[in-house]
């Protein structure tokens, strides 16, 4: 995972489990059953009331600098919604297989929410554990970028690149068409035009 700050900036991402009804700490919160009842009326709160605020409502989007690949999927955790002082994350999948899996862009399949960044990638990585719908090869997640909290993965086909572009807010894949001679060229090309695209939405 790499950062686009000025173009290319070596990034590197973060890589227990959590319900609506039951919170299973494996730390040190394992005998504190009081704190896990807690939080799991918080989780409740949060999945069936949801009152977002302004604020709540940017810290939404979707982390792709958080972001982990495993096993032919990549998992972009978000910030679920908040309860008091609680954080709630959950998160979502894209596959190397594209829609042929039933996981591709699924929010949650696991069913299950986390406290932290960390715990949610480690649910998800126990349900792709258990039900993976294919043999992982390659990763092909590997030349993925994140410029202006926009996610860009680069492919590589035939001695051609092309790319894959996803908005903060959603997994809709919305890269141009196009063919590029290197990897620099395509990434140079895509910030220009995100460069271009947040000079244009500036109020003057």
């Amino acid at each position: 995972m790499k950062e686009l700050r000025t173009l290319l900036t070596p990034f590197f991402p973060i890589p227990y489990p959590l319900s609506p009804i039951r919170c299973l700490y494996k730390s040190v919160h394992e005998s504190n059953r009081i704190t896990i009842l807690i939080f799991s009326v918080y989780v409740i709160q949060a999945i069936f009331l949801r009152v977002v605020t302004q604020k709540e409502v940017e810290m939404s989007r979707l982390l792709h600098e958080k972001s982990v690949s495993y096993k032919g999927y990549l998992i972009i955790p978000f910030l679920f919604g908040k309860a008091d002082n609680y954080e709630i994350y959950s998160y979502r999948l894209l596959s190397d297989i594209g829609h042929k899996s039933q996981f591709h862009k699924a929010e949650n399949p696991a069913g299950i929410y986390g406290n932290s960044i960390n715990n949610i990638v480690d649910i998800a990585k126990e349900h792709i554990d258990k039900h993976s719908e294919f043999s992982h090869q390659e990763d092909n997640f590997k030349s993925r970028y994140i410029y202006r909290n926009n996610l860009i993965i680069v492919f590589q086909e035939a001695g051609k690149y092309f790319y894959d572009h996803y908005p903060p807010e959603l997994l809709n894949n919305i890269a141009a068409p196009k063919l590029f001679k290197s990897e620099y060229e395509c990434l140079s090309w895509i910030k220009q035009g995100l460069d271009g695209r947040y000079t244009r939405q500036i109020p003057r």
